[in-house]
């Protein structure tokens, strides 16, 4: 039986997530670093899907 975290009076935490496509957009807007469109990371078919807000990429609805 393994030692449980609490019994140390820490909360386990999971790692954190790697940021995801928005937040590596993001980051790399605000520093000013940019690619050019040849040298593009994300696929055409992508690009169209975030731009039109689909497959994935719609806003979540607030409450």
């Amino acid at each position: 039986m393994g030692v449980s975290w609490w019994s140390f009076g820490l909360w386990y935490t999971r790692p954190m997530k790697r940021p995801g496509l928005y937040a590596n957009i993001n980051a790399r807007r605000k520093a000013g670093t940019s690619r050019p469109k040849s040298q593009s990371t994300i696929s055409p078919r992508t690009w169209r899907l975030m731009k039109a807000k689909k497959g994935g990429f719609r806003e979540k609805p607030s409450r």
